[in-house]
């Protein structure tokens, strides 16, 4: 088959060409180019804008795709211009959206597809306007995929802290350095390796049972987001130091980081009754593999402390020490 991945040389998009250059797919990857990442042996490369109408249409002209990928379709405009350009000239449209579109009030797990959405940040509320557009396009087949926490070679370390995806996470460790999880670090969360998304892009492609449906994709196993990082110090083998702050105070002061402060557990019974699609990667070993991928690529980034940070983490040691005071003397 012939596949056109948009955004092909992000964290997803890489692992989602990688798959399915390896299935025997001919592959055309799209990206502006800002990424230098090492693409599979045949695979065509074009550098573009996704956003420039006139680049797309070459790509569909020139390579005649039957199916496209789009890893980074933001808002209603981007599904706009995926419907203007691919509408009526190829068979299937796999969006790439995430699981932030899920209202984070909503906690009855695992969550599934048919769970409310719209969490009122930026980012869920465009992610879900161009699942809108591309869900009721006529003449174009799509299907709406919603991965997790995304991890594999090339991604950066982080979910459930205030650091997030941290480059100086692993030296940060390696230091000793607190971690600051969000709620102590209760939340689970089901992270997806590349490898898996790219097994679960190819078994949706034209697939007829997918069309107009979307889909949870994620691991094959969730854990809490403290097992996350303890993982990372077990890889480098070191104790983890952490210390913890309410999610309500979190997002008070950052309310884009709403959807971190819920479970992301999901159910994957859906797709796998169309697909027979299942993740074979368990969140440890998505953790350890991404680890080792980051010290032999040399990006683990020096940890630098800030006065800010410095102050923080001061702040909240304090706030511990007197809450279990408080608590041992009321016997």
């Amino acid at each position: 088959m012939r596949v056109v991945v948009l955004g092909a040389t992000g964290l997803l998009g890489s692992g989602i060409t990688r798959v399915l250059a390896s299935r025997g797919h001919a592959v055309h990857a799209v990206a502006r180019g800002n990424r230098q990442v090492l693409l599979p042996e045949g695979v065509q490369f074009t550098p573009a804008d996704r956003r420039d109408r006139a680049a797309m249409e070459h790509v569909v002209k020139s390579f005649r795709p039957d199916a496209v990928v789009d890893c980074v379709a933001y808002t209603r405009e981007d599904g706009i211009i995926d419907r203007d350009v691919f509408a009526g000239k190829v068979a299937h449209l796999i969006m790439v959206s995430t699981d932030f579109v899920y209202k984070p009030s909503f906690q009855a797990l695992p969550i599934t597809e048919e769970a409310p959405v719209r969490a009122g940040t930026a980012y869920s509320e465009g992610k879900v306007d161009c699942e809108e557009v591309l869900l009721h396009a006529p003449d174009l087949q799509v299907t709406a995929i919603r991965p997790p926490h995304i991890m594999g070679p090339g991604g950066k370390l982080g979910s459930g802290s205030i650091q997030g995806r941290d480059p100086s996470l692993i030296d940060r460790v390696r230091k000793g350095v607190p971690i600051v999880l969000v709620d102590a670090g209760v939340h689970l969360l089901q992270p997806l390796h590349v490898d898996d998304a790219g097994n679960a892009v190819n078994a949706i492609l034209c697939k007829t049972a997918c069309f107009g449906k979307v889909y949870n994709v994620c691991g094959a196993t969730a854990g809490l987001t403290r097992r996350y990082y303890e993982v990372i110090a077990e890889t480098l083998g070191v104790p983890l130091k952490t210390l913890s702050i309410a999610g309500d105070i979190w997002v008070t002061v950052r309310p884009d980081q709403v959807s971190f402060v819920r479970h992301r557990v999901y159910s994957l019974e859906r797709i796998r009754n169309d697909t027979g699609w299942f993740p074979a990667i368990e969140m440890e070993t998505s953790v350890r593999r991404t680890v080792a991928d980051i010290l032999a690529r040399g990006e683990d980034a020096p940890y630098v402390p800030s006065q800010a940070e410095e102050r923080l983490l001061a702040a909240l040691s304090r706030h511990s020490t007197e809450i279990r005071e408080i608590l041992a003397s009321l016997g």
